[in-house]
């Protein structure tokens, strides 16, 4: 029997059904959101990958970790680089090249004995300065003065000079002037030049750039620097003709590189991929061009030939390792969701099967068989999965689009919307096999001798599985949680949820007198006094019936709910605490703001004095100066040590999150300062923070005895008697506070006293097991080869001890302004690509690791959300059930006294008992995992300080929030539920 009535009316039938009509295509609209999402999402975070990768790299920032490329060669750009300018315009997403020239016979051809140094001369009257070339130097210059020229006529040919120096000369525009290259100051060679313009510079003797230009901001590092070591000389520029023969004319040497950064449009993985395989032919291109001119060697003998420098690969590896990282975080959660849709549409069919139980056995009685029914239920269902696929498709673009912040490539729209009706289509067949089965059950129910269904034992293995999840994570390492390991949180919540609901049901069976319909009569009939009974006492005992009656429904309601309120405490909280724990990752791999990490141990400072004593770091506000050093304690163990400022560090070091380890680790700072101030030496020319030295004309006093000899060492009870205080950082065995210890080095022992700990510091190695935090008042005069701050000069440059590792400059300030203020790179290899040993805090948070944490906690909060639509689903899905099904009891009730208001009212509390039993179950089951977190959401296990778990009041008040709204959610389906008034139709609507 077809029924062909029924297969008329079964295309619209659900969508006349009203609210139920509005859930079923919710359900379906989420299952085909959480497919579509899946492929869209990781589309997004390839192009969002790829912004943050630009955005993490600071300004200031060499062509190695930047996203530009530089074509470097010599001795000509017309002889090496100008075959190559048309290749680098060529490729995508680069500005046009542009080129410079600097003056670099000094460091290429220079020796210890032999210096090459530059002049401008005028009247015998000297200055020191040095050639530069760029393309069109009025167009990059901030003009002061300039030759004038008339209207079609070019610009005469002539250097352009700083304002200071045509101060100092006297010179204008149209003046002739010489420029010299002087050997040694005994053999000069001089050409004469036309003074094409005057410019302005700033205090470092750097060009001044036009409003919203950084040409000469990006190469004040490669500008000549002076050969002297004085200071920094003035800066000729001119035209790449005038200037290669002004210094072939006097035996100068000029490296030449062009520069083309990225386009300032942000481009997706595509775009950038193809400029990275242009650069890579570029590269191929250069290397095949013969090597410039033998004018000199560097380093082991090499001729100088053309290089392409550039970061752009190096960027583009780090962003495709975020999206794979990021991809690999979200997989388990994707395909949570698709299930979690899927689960939806099931519960869905399986209410809708109970709707229409007397149907399906009425059904059965005329003889259809379990197949047809299951057809029907496809014919029914399909114009709202349809609805729900149009819905969940784009609605799933327009979250990814606003939490990733990127758009998803066109490419991955098609697979998305195949995946998303491939989803859709097995929840129809998902649907279609629940009917049918449903129809087989009505039909044995039918039969004369049918055996009564036992339900399966979900909740036990429900909690076995929870049970074996958690036993798998923690035989895992700490933060590599994969697979199964991020089902805990969900497990662990649906197995309390399951445990609970079935515990609240036995609580609502097993205690209290039992309703009977003698009840009804006595509350009608108080003044019997057969009875106490009132309606608030009666309708107490209904609520109770009805949870204790619910059967497996109310169970799945109840877990559901727990499950929802409990990933969603795991997710928001979670996300705090990552968030977190990335901040104090980023402040110890960085240790401030900007690091650069110094050449020597005095650099240069002309108002410092230079015979006898290191000259010191040319220092301002902001910035604080930090010595590494390493060695061994208790034998074998490799430490790191920090050896800071503690009148400048606190101001300027990064110190994470508010009241995290790092936060904690300032406040050990007095301790180390109380102990360090009664362990420095009484030296009046080396204060706490100990950079500061003598003036020139002050000899050192008495008290500060000169550096021993190299060697020597420093003797206990001499210069620095006793042990220098220290703060351990990391692991402690062994290391008690007031333990006595020495730090072994190949130099000689250095002898420390603990005087605390600290979970992690900043800048401290966060690979090795232990750091030191020491003071440089009373650590550095302790070195075996004495206070490398009053170290002799060598060739009028100063030297790092051989007792220490290095020295870093760390500042709040902008690394550009920090390069700005360091002398110019000393070695050839810097100086063609202008690379300085630096780490920012944007750099440390653009780890692939911490980048793809940013990218996915969007999305799983996304899933959070889309966990509690389904539980708020299924809970007014469970709603409109109960509501169907006590239309009749409830029309006796309020005809015996309780009214209608009252029972409707008796709905409103069932529902509540569900929320808040759900809601205390899910944060229950979060509370159990809270011990686990560190294992789920550790985002770098290898770096410290490891995940912090710390209570987050905020993940409270969003779930307080999120059961109101499921509370109103069932307000409105009971309202809708309870709006029929003809008591035929209510009786008529029973099963």
């Amino acid at each position: 029997m077809t029924g062909g009535p029924l297969w008329a009316r079964a295309p619209l039938r659900l969508l006349r059904e009203g609210p139920w009509a509005v859930l079923v295509v919710a359900a379906f609209a989420v299952s085909a959101a959480a497919a579509a999402s899946d492929v869209l999402t990781v589309s997004a975070w390839r192009t969002a990958s790829v912004a943050r990768t630009l955005d993490a790299v600071a300004e200031g920032a060499g062509p190695l970790a930047s996203p530009t490329v530089r074509v470097s060669g010599s001795p000509g750009p017309g002889r090496v680089l100008e075959g190559l300018r048309e290749q680098v315009d060529a490729v995508p997403g680069l500005e046009p090249a542009s080129l410079l020239g600097v003056s670099f016979a000094d460091e290429l051809l220079g020796t210890r004995l032999v210096r090459y140094e530059g002049f401008a001369e005028v009247d015998g009257r000297r200055r020191t300065a040095r050639l530069t070339a760029v393309d069109e130097p009025g167009d990059v210059l901030q003009v002061v003065a300039s030759a004038p020229v008339a209207e079609g006529e070019e610009r005469p040919a002539g250097v352009w000079v700083p304002a200071d120096l045509a101060e100092e000369l006297s010179l204008e525009p149209g003046d002739e002037m010489q420029v010299v290259t002087s050997v040694s100051r005994r053999q000069d060679t001089a050409a004469t030049t036309t003074v094409a313009g005057v410019y302005e510079v700033d205090a470092g003797a750097v060009p001044v750039d036009l409003p919203g230009s950084r040409f000469w901001q990006d190469r004040a590092g490669r500008l000549p620097g002076d050969t002297g070591g004085l200071a920094q000389p003035s800066v000729l520029v001119g035209d790449p003709s005038t200037t290669e023969a002004l210094a072939d004319a006097i035996g100068d040497v000029l490296i030449w590189s062009l520069d083309a950064g990225l386009d300032p449009v942000r481009p997706d993985r595509d775009a950038l991929g193809s400029t990275v395989s242009a650069v890579q032919r570029l590269r191929t291109a250069a290397a095949a061009l013969p090597p410039g001119e033998s004018v000199g060697t560097v380093g082991s003998g090499a001729i100088l030939s053309p290089v392409v420098v550039t970061g752009l690969p190096g960027l583009l590896a780090r962003a495709d390792d975020i999206t794979l990282r990021a991809a690999a975080e979200a997989r388990t959660p994707a395909v949570g969701s698709i299930l979690l849709g899927l689960a939806l549409v099931l519960a869905v069919s399986t209410l809708t099967a109970s709707r229409r139980a007397r149907e399906l056995e009425l059904l059965a009685g005329l003889g259809v068989r379990p197949p047809a029914v299951g057809a029907l239920g496809v014919a029914e269902v399909l114009p709202a999965a349809l609805l729900g696929l149009l819905l969940g498709g784009p609605g799933a673009w327009l979250a990814v689009r606003a939490l990733a912040g990127a758009s998803p490539g066109e490419a991955s729209l098609g697979l998305a919307a195949g995946q998303a009706a491939v989803v859709v289509g097995a929840g129809v067949l998902l649907h279609a096999v629940v009917m049918a089965v449903a129809a087989a059950g009505a039909a044995r129910r039918g039969a004369r001798h049918s055996r009564p269904q036992r339900s399966l034992p979900w909740r036990p293995v429900l909690v076995a599985a929870a049970v074996a999840a958690v036993a798998g994570l923690l035989a895992a390492p700490v933060g590599e949680a994969r697979g199964l390991d991020l089902s805990v949180p969900v497990l662990v919540s649906a197995a309390v949820g399951a445990v609970g609901a079935s515990l609240l049901r036995l609580v609502a069976a097993g205690r209290g007198p039992r309703p009977h319909w003698g009840t009804a009569r006595r509350v009608v009939e108080p003044s019997s006094g057969s009875s106490r009974l009132g309606p608030g006492t009666v309708g107490a005992l209904v609520v109770r019936r009805r949870l204790a009656a619910g059967g497996a429904e109310r169970l799945l309601v109840v877990t559901a709910l727990a499950t929802a309120f409990g990933l969603a405490a795991h997710v928001l909280v979670g996300a705090e605490l990552v968030a977190r724990s990335v901040e104090d990752k980023a402040a110890v791999l960085a240790g401030a703001p900007v690091v650069v990490e110094l050449d020597q141990a005095g650099q240069v400072d002309p108002d410092l004095p230079g015979e006898g004593y290191a000259r010191d770091v040319r220092t301002t506000e902001g910035d604080s100066v930090v010595f590494r050093d390493s060695g061994r304690l208790l034998g074998d163990r490799v430490v790191d040590v920090a050896v800071v400022d503690l009148a400048t560090v606190e101001a300027v070091a990064s110190w994470g999150s508010p009241g995290g380890p790092l936060d904690r680790a300032r406040g050990q700072l007095g301790v180390l300062a109380e102990a360090d101030a009664a362990a420095r030496p009484e030296c009046p020319s080396l204060p706490l923070g100990g950079n500061a030295l003598p003036s020139p004309d002050e000899p050192p006093p008495p008290a500060c005895p000169p550096a021993p000899a190299e060697g020597e060492g420093v003797p206990l009870g001499g210069i620095a008697p006793g042990p220098a205080p220290v703060l351990v950082v990391g692991e402690r065995a062994g290391l008690r506070d007031g333990a006595l210890v020495r730090l072994a080095s190949p130099t000689g022992d250095v002898p420390l006293r603990v005087v605390g700990s600290v979970e992690a510091f900043p800048g401290v190695d966060p690979d090795l097991r232990t750091g030191i935090v020491a003071a440089t008042g009373s650590y550095l005069p302790r070195l075996p080869n004495g206070d490398p701050r009053l170290t002799t000069l060598t060739d009028g440059r100063g030297e790092v001890s051989k007792d220490l590792d290095g020295v870093e400059l760390w500042s709040v300030r902008p690394l550009a302004a920090v390069a700005a203020d360091l002398p110019a790179v000393e070695s050839t290899a810097a100086a063609l690509s202008d690379e300085r040993r630096t780490r920012t805090a944007g750099e440390s948070l653009g780890r692939p690791a911490f980048v793809a944490v940013a990218l996915v906690e969007p999305y799983l909060r996304v899933l959070a959300g889309l966990v509690l639509l389904v539980a708020l689903l299924a809970l007014c899905l469970s709603v409109d059930r109960a509501t169907a099904r006590a239309r009749a009891g409830d029309l006796v009730l309020a005809r015996v006294g309780l009214g209608r208001g009252g029972t409707r009212r008796l709905l409103v509390v069932e529902s509540v008992v569900l929320v808040v039993a759900g809601l205390a179950l899910g944060a229950l089951g979060w509370l159990l995992t809270v011990p686990l977190l560190p294992r789920l959401l550790e985002p770098e296990p290898s770096v410290r300080p490891l995940l912090d778990p710390v209570a987050v009041p905020q993940a409270g008040a969003v779930l307080v929030a999120a059961a109101m709204l499921a509370l109103l959610a069932a307000v409105l389906v009971v309202r809708a539920g309870t709006r029929s008034t003809s008591e035929e139709e209510v009786l008529r609507g029973q099963d």
